[in-house]
This record gives C-alpha cells, sequence and structure tokens, in this order.
C-alpha cells in the first residue's frame, strides 16, 4: 500500500513539474512576441514619421523652386529689354534655384536614412533585450525541471525503500 502511494506522490510531481515548464516556457514565448510586436510598432512609428518628414522637406524644396523659378522668369522678362548683365544675373539665379534645391533634396534623403537607422539600431536592442529575457525563462524554468526531477527521484527512491522494507 505504501509503495503504491509513494509511486503515485511520484507520479503527480512529475506531471506537477512538466506542467510548470510548460507554463514558463509558454509565458517566455508570449513575452518575446510581446516583446517583437512593440518593436514592429515603433518601427513602424519611426518610419511613419520619417516619411511625413521627408515629404515635408521635399515640398518646401518645390515651393522654393517654384518661387526662384518666378523669379528667374520675371528677370527673364525684364532681360528681354535690358543687356547682357541682366540675362547673366538671370543665369545665376537659375543656378542658385538649382543647388538649393539639391541641397534640399540632399538634406531631406539624409534625414530619412538617419531616421531609419536609428530605428533599426532601436529594433536590434529590443529583439536583444526580448532574447536575453527569453534565455533567462529558459534557463529559470530548467532549473525548476531539474529541482522537480530532483523531488521525484527522491520520492521514488524513498518509495522503493519502503516496498523493501514491507517485503
Amino acid at each position: 500500500g505504501k509503495s503504491d502511494e509513494a509511486k503515485a506522490q511520484a507520479k503527480e510531481a512529475r506531471q506537477a513539474a512538466r506542467a510548470q515548464a510548460r507554463e514558463a516556457r509558454q509565458a517566455a514565448k508570449a513575452k518575446a512576441e510581446d516583446a517583437r510586436d512593440g518593436v514592429a510598432a515603433m518601427a513602424s512609428d519611426a518610419k511613419d514619421k520619417a516619411d511625413e518628414e521627408a515629404a515635408a522637406v521635399r515640398i518646401q524644396a518645390a515651393a522654393r523652386g517654384r518661387a526662384a523659378r518666378g523669379r528667374v522668369d520675371k528677370l527673364k522678362a525684364d532681360a528681354e529689354g535690358k543687356s547682357d548683365e541682366a540675362k547673366a544675373q538671370a543665369k545665376e539665379a537659375r543656378q542658385a534655384a538649382r543647388a538649393q534645391a539639391r541641397e534640399a533634396r540632399q538634406a531631406a534623403k539624409a534625414k530619412a536614412e538617419d531616421a531609419r537607422d536609428g530605428v533599426a539600431a532601436m529594433a536590434s536592442d529590443a529583439k536583444d533585450k526580448a532574447d536575453e529575457e527569453a534565455a533567462a525563462v529558459r534557463i529559470q524554468a530548467a532549473a525548476r525541471g531539474r529541482a522537480a526531477r530532483g523531488r521525484v527521484d527522491k520520492l521514488k527512491a524513498d518509495a522503493e525503500g519502503k516496498s523493501d522494507e514491507a517485503k
């Protein structure tokens, strides 16, 4: 009777240890998934913001370009009635407008790239943290599993000792 009882206790302890390990694995998995989802959302937000800023810079550059072209057209119209000097001024204004537009485009591109790099770095950090947490949970679960197996083995040994005594 006693040895059956001890075997039943050992079986219960094994089942409890398995359930505990399973729960720990599921919790670790859920935590890692939450971290990944959070990183993805942050990355998406940052990319949207970078895209918006780049669009704003492009719109501003286009507006400045239109204004510069307007000045150039006015100078051209004036130049038709004037000297070569006015034509040279119009050419200079055109070149300045082109350079300004080119600089604005480059600045927008650089700003968008910086934002993307920042997002990539944040995502990488968050992923590393999630991986570390998942590893820690796995290590804890393994330790709890070993402890539970130890208890099961002890119960088994006790049960065998008792059954020897009973004989």
